[in-house]
């Protein structure tokens, strides 16, 4: 599953995906940078920020979202769509129509800012609408692998037996304990 970046410096995205570091085979996205939601306010003593589910029911970011919470240095809050959310940390998740014929790849993406210090200033998430019809463990994993992405990781090997494996989706709908391996060297620091 692929993912976009933002950032205005064109060569910085080069960079992001050439030049990333690893931690026990895993790439970091951002290379010794970590990138990652920083943890500066005092009511949150961990990395935090929310995704703001605006999908159709087909979509389980609860469900997604409720697994990568499971990660002590890291405050991921989910927020329905109903709700406003107006944090710069707010990460908006949407289904959108990307042209493909059917549901083919690309099947999502996930889009972010940071500043220098390696820290996300906002990011964004969309599913392709057009994979609503397949299984429930298949919509799990794209949603899972993208907010993956919204919080830091990279993509994996297509053998890795995780949600942030590369790929066509078959159905892996978990992080596995290498991915919360990796969450907590990026947000195991106060900043």
């Amino acid at each position: 599953m692929k993912r976009l970046t933002t950032s205005a410096v064109l060569a910085g995205v080069f960079l992001l995906f050439t030049a990333g570091a690893t931690l026990a085979g895993h790439a970091v996205m951002g290379g010794g940078n970590r990138l990652h939601w920083g943890d500066n306010e005092p009511n949150f003593p961990r990395g935090y920020m929310y995704w703001h589910d605006k999908t159709g029911a087909a979509w389980p970011v609860y469900a997604s979202a409720v697994e990568w919470d499971k990660e002590t240095r890291l405050d991921a809050v989910y927020v329905s769509g109903a709700n406003s959310c107006t944090s710069f940390r707010c990460v908006p998740v949407t289904e959108t129509d990307f042209n493909n014929t059917g549901c083919a790849a690309p099947w999502g993406y996930a889009n972010w800012t940071y500043n220098s210090s390696g820290h996300f200033t906002s990011a964004q998430m969309q599913v392709d609408r057009q994979c609503d019809s397949r299984t429930a463990a298949d919509r799990r994993e794209l949603v899972c692998h993208e907010m993956g992405h919204t919080i830091g990781l990279d993509e994996r090997s297509s053998t890795a037996d995780t949600c942030m494996r590369t790929g066509n989706m078959i159905g892996k709908q978990y992080p596995d304990p290498h991915d919360f391996e990796v969450l907590h060297y990026s947000y195991g620091h106060d900043v």
